[in-house]
């Protein structure tokens, strides 16, 4: 991890120089390879900016002080005393699958080995880890299973109001009209439907004027895009940055 080289590929990037020099495009590398499972793009950008929240000396600090089990990993393994249960992809691309069987081994403990997984598995299968996480907790008497009669929970989500976010084009209010006339019959059918609207002007002030609720957020994103003009091709990009927008508010 400390050798200088004229290049570094692939986890010669795993390096204090590399790391110090090009943090930004290390944590990009290692994003992918810790979350190389398929259709993991959002987590993968989501890993990368959370790369802000800290720095080159302090991911090298990390690094330089984590156990080698091949070294002195073995005997810390060894004073562990509580339950354990070791849970490991099998195509893990930062630890090999073979170091979480080596640590089961030692500890006498069980492998979950999850095929065609890669190294964060409670990422891309959180129901199947928690689900495993509640079975453990539940043997070995830290959780105790919290029995919910089937009759409340079907009435409290009877409770619960349908909702639509319903996004409409800007582009003349034609559109809009028809929208509005699709969002009435929807009423028509189901009486507690509410629905949001995501828009630009003018139809924000044609569909408030019509009694509306206009999501607030549909402002706030006008004024992030006030370049862009009614046009076919802006609304598509609009819309497009509205919809990774929409799912984190709504």
């Amino acid at each position: 991890m400390m050798a200088v080289r004229d290049e570094y590929h692939d986890w010669e990037k795993y390096n204090v120089h590399y790391i110090r020099n090009h943090f930004k495009d290390f944590a990009e590398f290692f994003a992918y390879k810790a979350l190389s499972d398929k259709h993991s793009e959002k987590l993968i950008t989501d890993g990368v900016s959370w790369s802000d929240a800290t720095d080159a000396e302090v991911i090298i600090k990390v690094s330089t002080l984590m156990p080698d089990i091949a070294r002195e990993g073995e005997d810390i393994y060894r004073k562990v005393a509580c339950p354990v249960t070791v849970i490991h992809g099998a195509d893990d691309m930062v630890v090999p699958v073979e170091k979480g069987a080596l640590v089961a081994e030692i500890l006498g403990v069980p492998l979950v080995r999850m095929e065609g997984v890669g190294h964060v598995p409670c990422s891309r299968y959180p129901v199947e880890v928690n689900r495993m996480l509640e079975d453990f907790l539940s043997e070995h008497g830290i959780l105790q299973p919290v029995q919910i009669p089937h009759e409340t929970v079907r009435k409290v989500r009877n409770k619960r109001a349908k909702r639509a976010l319903y996004l409409s084009s800007a582009i003349g209010l034609g559109h809009v009209r028809r929208d509005l006339a699709i969002a009435t019959a929807l009423r028509d059918r189901h009486s507690d439907l509410e629905v949001d609207w995501v828009t630009q002007d003018p139809a924000i002030r044609f569909l408030e004027g019509a009694g509306e609720a206009v999501h607030p957020l549909s402002r706030t994103m006008e004024r992030r895009l006030p370049g862009l003009k009614p046009t076919w091709a802006s609304m598509t990009l609009m819309r497009s940055r509205r919809c990774r927008t929409w799912t984190r508010f709504w």
